[in-house]
């Protein structure tokens, strides 16, 4: 049977995290002993040589095994924590990592659209999971200072991309504006010049050559010398 995310719910091992054979131990046990096909989680997050780092679980678009109550293995992600939050406290890298993890699934699920819909396993099922160490305010607000921080980052690459789009814009008109020079038998020519901060500039071999005069470039030195 498919997923159809609506919901985040948390949930912690309720085990010691032993620093790398956790998800091993988790996924033996629910598929050797409860006979499921696959780990009943679809995200895991465990410590490997001192590093916290998230394993793949089940796949998302797969029903979960981790919260029968209120239909949630079918319309939900399950995150789970090694550990056990009865007896540890989460530190502050395991809230934010959890917090990033939520904000990636949200992104995914248009209809998991809001914080009220991550939820604690404990908060569906008749369970205490996650643990009573465990604070869903903490981890709302490690999500709204990281929704904040990305919000902002945003804001100043659209600004960026603004001053960036109107230099360009700038560029634009300036190459393409021309100017109209008079010479002394009061004939005129229009040419081509760049207009930078209010300042006009032509090119010389344009100019120069009604006037008598041919203009040569050599070594950076502009030359300026009467036609033959």
């Amino acid at each position: 049977m498919t997923n159809k995310p609506e919901y985040i719910i948390i949930h912690h091992s309720a085990t010691k995290d032993t620093d790398g054979s956790d998800f091993a131990a988790i996924k033996k046990y629910h598929t050797q002993t409860k006979g499921w096909s696959d780990i009943g989680y679809h995200w895991v997050l465990e410590k490997v040589a001192g590093v916290y780092g998230w394993k793949v679980g089940r796949a998302e678009s797969k029903k979960g095994a981790h919260c029968s109550a209120g239909n949630m293995n079918n319309k939900s992600i399950g995150l789970c924590l090694v550990g056990n939050y009865e007896e540890e406290i989460p530190t502050a890298e395991a809230y934010a990592l959890l917090a990033a993890k939520c904000k990636e699934v949200m992104e995914r699920y248009p209809a998991i659209k809001d914080t009220s819909r991550i939820l604690l396993h404990g908060q569906v099922g008749a369970t205490s999971c996650p643990g009573k160490n465990f604070s869903l305010k903490k981890l709302l607000a490690a999500l709204t200072n990281l929704v904040s921080e990305s919000q902002t980052a945003t804001e100043i690459q659209a600004e960026d991309q603004n001053v960036e789009s109107a230099k360009e814009d700038k560029v634009e008109e300036a190459t393409t504006k021309k100017i109209e020079v008079q010479y002394p038998d009061d004939s005129t020519k229009k040419i081509e010049s760049i207009n930078l901060a209010g300042n006009n500039y032509c090119k010389l071999r344009e100019i120069l050559p009604p006037l008598g005069f041919d203009v040569d470039y050599q070594n950076g030195v502009v030359l300026i010398k009467p036609n033959k």
